[in-house]
């Protein structure tokens, strides 16, 4: 399994149809051995979990994107164009091609400063 916050990861195990839900544990970056007892019969699955709270996402501009833009464009918005880097689900790197469009820009000090959510592979943002 694959999570993005390593605090209080509820385990959730499916036996015959029904969903039991484990004790909430923390998890350590990277894999994770996670067991937890299954009511009724009190049996311990183990399972394996990937946390990838220190491996956010993070955003690479492609190397043709252009660092200027005129300033009576800056109503428009700005396309961005390049990659979001993040594990995937078995915590392999993973490059993804991303073209966030960035709307209200606002300079500030002669820079163009760009607010954006970055979204990985798996979902963490």
């Amino acid at each position: 399994r694959f999570v993005c916050s390593p605090q209080n990861y509820h385990p959730v195990i499916r036996q015959n149809g029904k969903l039991f839900h484990g004790e909430p544990v923390d998890l350590n970056p990277g894999w994770n051995l996670v067991a937890t007892t299954v009511a009724p019969t009190n049996d311990t699955q183990t399972f394996l979990v990937f946390s990838a709270s220190e491996i956010l996402p993070t955003f690479e501009f492609h190397p043709r994107q252009p660092y200027k833009i005129h300033p009576n464009d800056l109503s428009y918005g700005f396309l961005i164009d390049g990659y979001v880097v993040s594990p995937d689900s078995k915590g392999n790197i993973v490059r993804t091609k991303s073209r966030p469009f960035i709307q209200d820009l606002v300079p500030k000090d002669g820079m163009l400063y760009l607010n954006f959510t970055v979204v990985g592979h798996s979902g963490c943002e």
